[in-house]
């Protein structure tokens, strides 16, 4: 083994290191002392001599150094590589031994993953992730939990000192404080009767944030069952109704499907939920599904993947899903949640990703926001090309940009890029084709689906990158706002994304109803095991198959006439399966323009016939319509008489 042992090398070693080692004897809190998301865990290099080498390994590196800069740093996370989830420059990481090291840059609000080949003893691969927040490590959720057990304003607004927490710190936000946005923050909280206090603390400064209470249910009658950890579901592959595909739960971003092929054509590279927000007004929570959490929390899962049968309304096979169950410790109780990922794959080529909610979470009055990562690969990962329906044609997204569900206007960067979502007559909101004519038609989810009542999306159009998810995820969102700001927004900076190798983000949204008196019910458990009663919502996104033929139609308008010698405006509305090319005949002899919006001089007066044949490599389609120039107005010419 190669070993540094240099004085400065070892100096940055022990500044990195110095807040884990203070902590080395700290034990996980006892089984049964809190009840709801698992107590954080001691870093891997307290118990796995193979985690501790990746992180010696990762802390010594240049490029690992270059960017802590003396900044203050911290060591979160190592977690193993799986489910395929490497970088190019980490391709080894397939067939071998990887380790993912995660450090958190205080002032930059960002991470640095390093990931470690330990056979090789090298670092392949380093990723700097703007934004990201991994999950807290024990010493972080060990100092939340004793700034809220010891605050002055947590004593006086429950009349006590308490002793425990009935939640422990997972990471979480406070609309009008520091934890407002892009701020390391945690959410402990303490259940008094059917009120729960919040105490918000943040991790930067170490402090108490602020307080908010929020109302809660009683508690279901002995129904909650504690249980013990649950294994990494094994891993698959399924090949059926003309579909491919591999399947396996990550460390914090869920069930990720990958490599998913259809009648031997490619359409994934891959799909997975990095995170859950849990929205209770201003405060709440940002969960993670995984099974392999070094540190932090995480929603961990429940048995193992199943591969289920799909049937239409006439109990014939239409298809199947790969499904993945995610709970809490004691799910059934307050503040306790259970999660699905459900990807579901039909015998006629179309697809749909839906997230399940079950509650019971903190409060009946909650929105569950599931962030999820769709990387495309439609006949390849390049060449493809995303587009909304913009209430009257396809506009096609030539740069990043997000969509919302409520009114908004501007250019999808600096001041958004509009909404509400409109649909076709068919029900298709967006679409994403390949180059060469194989697409999708994206249907927004309006409740027509069992256990739905809509969604009300957010979506994001972004360039791949790979520190943008290839990895597994730390935070990336926040879990308390209304608007776009949902976490993939740090990610539209207006790259181009026409032809190129693109991400869509979805991010739906799901209102809690339970209203017993009524006997109305919706993302809610009633009871858990061992009677469970359940009324979950399912919702997200349907891909339907476009026809490739249907895909061009030449369409233009034009301003009002004007006189000869003056520039007329023509505007293009033609759609189709990108990239289009476009061929103007003015009618006049001229030479054609290939221009999208041209504007044409005409020398004299009298009528046109305009034609504009829009193109791709499936073919094309022309439209013709007449222009008439009006002669300019007669002039009137008096004799000039000398003297007058």
């Amino acid at each position: 083994m190669n070993r540094k042992t240099g004085p400065r090398y070892l100096l940055l070693l022990l500044v990195l290191l110095l807040p884990t080692l203070l902590f080395s004897g700290v034990t996980p809190w006892p089984s049964g002392v809190l009840r709801g998301k698992a107590a954080a865990l001691p870093l891997p290099a307290q118990n796995s001599p193979e985690q501790a080498l990746a992180q010696e390994l990762a802390l010594s590196d240049a490029r690992v150094q270059a960017h802590v800069g003396g900044s203050r740093a911290e060591v979160f996370g190592v977690r193993r590589l799986t489910a395929g989830q490497h970088t190019a420059a980490s391709r080894a990481c397939a067939t071998r031994e990887c380790r993912q090291v995660e450090i958190y840059l205080f002032e930059a609000n960002a991470a640095v993953v390093a990931i470690v080949d330990l056979q090789a003893e090298a670092v392949l691969d380093v990723l700097y992730q703007r934004g990201v927040q991994p999950g807290i490590n024990q010493r972080l959720a060990q100092r939340a939990e004793e700034i809220a057990l010891n605050a002055p304003e947590v004593i006086e607004a429950l009349g006590f000192r308490p002793l425990q927490l009935d939640m422990p710190p997972v990471p979480g936000d406070l609309l009008g404080t520091v934890c407002d946005h892009d701020r390391l923050c945690a959410a402990p909280n303490f259940q008094l009767g059917d009120r729960i206090l919040w105490a918000v603390v943040d991790l930067h400064d170490e402090e108490l944030a602020g307080l908010i209470w929020t109302d809660t249910e009683p508690e279901p009658s002995g129904n909650a069952m504690p249980r013990g950890d649950q294994e990494c579901p094994a891993p698959g592959s399924v090949s059926r109704d003309g579909w491919t595909l591999s399947y396996a739960t990550t460390p914090t971003d869920g069930l990720r499907v990958y490599d998913v092929s259809y009648e031997g054509m490619s359409v994934l590279t891959s799909v997975k939920h990095p995170e859950w927000h849990a929205d209770y007004g201003q405060t709440g929570f940002r969960d993670s599904t995984g099974c392999e959490a070094s540190s932090g929390f995480h929603i961990p899962p429940y048995g193992e993947t199943e591969v289920l049968t799909l049937y239409d309304e006439q109990e014939q096979e239409t298809g199947f899903e790969v499904v993945q169950d995610f709970r809490t410790n004691q799910w059934g109780a307050t503040c306790d949640y259970r999660y699905e990922a459900r990807m579901q794959f039909y015998d006629d080529g179309r697809f749909r990703v839906a997230s399940a909610v079950y509650g019971r979470g903190c409060s009946p009055d909650v929105m569950y926001r599931p962030v999820v990562r769709i990387h495309l690969a439609i006949d390849g990962n390049e060449g493809d090309y995303l587009s909304y329906w913009d209430g009257d044609q396809w506009a096609t997204a030539e740069t990043e940009l997000y969509r919302v569900p409520y009114e908004e206007s501007g250019d999808g960067r600096d001041t958004g890029s509009g909404g509400p979502h409109r649909t076709t007559d068919q029900g298709y909101a967006w679409r994403a084709n390949d180059h060469g004519g194989a697409g999708y038609f994206i249907v927004a989810d309006e409740g027509q689906y069992e256990h739905s009542r809509g969604d009300d999306p957010f979506l994001y159009f972004t360039r791949h990158h790979e520190e943008e998810g290839d990895t597994d995820m730390g935070g990336i969102g926040s879990c308390c706002n209304d608007d776009h700001r949902q976490g993939p927004d740090r990610y539209v900076d207006g790259e181009a994304i026409d032809g190129a190798n693109v991400v869509l983000w979805y991010v739906p949204q799901m209102q809690t109803v339970a209203d017993e008196e009524a006997g109305d019910y919706y993302c809610w458990t009633v009871s858990g095991e061992p009677d469970p009663e359940t009324h979950p919502c399912i919702t997200g996104p349907l891909f339907v198959p476009s026809d490739p033929q249907e895909a061009t139609r030449a369409a233009f308008a034009t301003d009002q006439p004007v006189m000869p010698g003056l520039p007329l405006a023509f505007h293009n509305q033609s759609s189709g399966v990108p990239p289009l090319s476009y061929t103007w005949d003015f009618g006049d002899g001229s030479p054609p323009s290939h221009d999208r919006n041209p504007s044409h001089t005409y020398q004299a007066s009298g009528t046109y016939t305009v034609t504009l044949t829009a193109g791709n490599n499936l073919g094309s389609h022309t439209t013709t319509a007449v222009v008439e120039i009006p002669p300019p107005p007669e002039q009137r010419w008096f004799p000039f008489v000398a003297g007058e």
